[in-house]
C-alpha cells in the first residue's frame, strides 16, 4: 500500500479554492483541473508500506497532529502556464 501523508482543508474551503482554480483565465484549456474534495496539501510521502506499518503511522501521525494548533492557510495569486 502507498502511504502519503496530507492536509485535508475543510469542505468549504476545498469548493472555493477550486473555483478559483477554475476562474484563471486558460486554466480550462492548459490545465487539468482536480475536483474540489481531492484538494489537498501533500506533507509526505511514506512510499509502499504494510497495512501494519500504515496503521502505526497513522495512529503516530494522529497523537502527534492532535498536539498541533489550529492552522491557517492563505493563497494569493495564480495564472495558468503560457503555451509553448
Amino acid at each position: 500500500m502507498r502511504l502519503q501523508a496530507a492536509l485535508l482543508p475543510p469542505h468549504d474551503v476545498q469548493t472555493d479554492l477550486a473555483a478559483v482554480a477554475a476562474s484563471v483565465p486558460g486554466s480550462g484549456e492548459q490545465l487539468t483541473l482536480v475536483p474540489a474534495h481531492l484538494l489537498q496539501l501533500r506533507l509526505a510521502n511514506f512510499g509502499e508500506v504494510s497495512l501494519g506499518d500504515a496503521a502505526s503511522v497513522r495512529s503516530a501521525l494522529q497523537r502527534e497532529i492532535a498536539q498541533w494548533p489550529t492552522m491557517s492557510f492563505r493563497f494569493r495569486g495564480g495564472a495558468a502556464p503560457s503555451s509553448p
